[in-house]
């Protein structure tokens, strides 16, 4: 699901299915993003917390802004990075030719630093699971990232190509690749009222 809605989208998304369940969503947050505090890309999936009332939104907020969060993705890419870890410090804007992308190492970026592991490598695929650490949090950051690394997220439509090569190799992997293999594993946070 998207998880507002968008220009140029109109199918079913997160804040819609909250305002269906709690009608008084409407009056936490922005009239199109009740109670969201933070948002995932439409088809990542995985964790995402939202806010039930307005003081709670505005101290969610705070923590996301002053990077109080820890947020670890788990990601399916094609190919092997060069050692078991690392760090990616590489600022990160609007791409200058392709406007619906965005791009790592441009000078006039936002910082965005993203840390990595290999947890497992499988040869006959040459497909890699990797767990991510978010330090920031920049739009597409992640797959633009594990791109930067020559790492694509398997069946991103943007910034991965070629997983069609893949299906060839494995056919039954096909129906696990309909939307691009990233996964917001965890989000830790300080509970907005009790601080634990």
């Amino acid at each position: 699901l998207a998880v507002h809605p968008a220009p140029g989208y109109s199918g079913p998304t997160v804040a819609g299915g909250l305002l269906a369940r709690d009608l008084s969503l409407s009056e936490v947050g922005e009239r199109h993003r009740p109670g969201l505090v933070h948002r995932l890309d439409k088809d990542t999936s995985g964790v995402l917390i939202t806010a039930r009332n307005e003081k709670a939104l505005r101290r969610l907020a705070e923590a996301f802004s002053r990077r109080e969060t820890v947020k670890r993705y788990l990601a399916f890419v094609r190919g092997r990075p060069k050692s078991d870890h690392g760090l990616v410090d590489s600022p990160i804007g609007r791409h200058p030719t392709q406007r619906h992308k965005m791009a790592a190492g441009l000078a006039d970026g936002r910082p965005a630093r993203t840390f990595w592991r290999l947890i497992k490598y499988f040869p006959a695929s040459q497909v890699s699971l990797m767990m991510l650490t978010l330090v920031t949090g920049r739009t597409h950051q992640a797959r633009v990232h594990l791109q930067s690394l020559g790492l694509p997220v398997l069946a991103d439509p943007v910034y991965s190509r070629g997983h069609t090569e893949l299906i060839k190799m494995r056919p039954k992997l096909e129906p696990y690749l309909q939307r691009q293999m990233l996964h917001a594993r965890r989000l830790s946070i300080a509970h907005p009222v009790t601080g634990r």
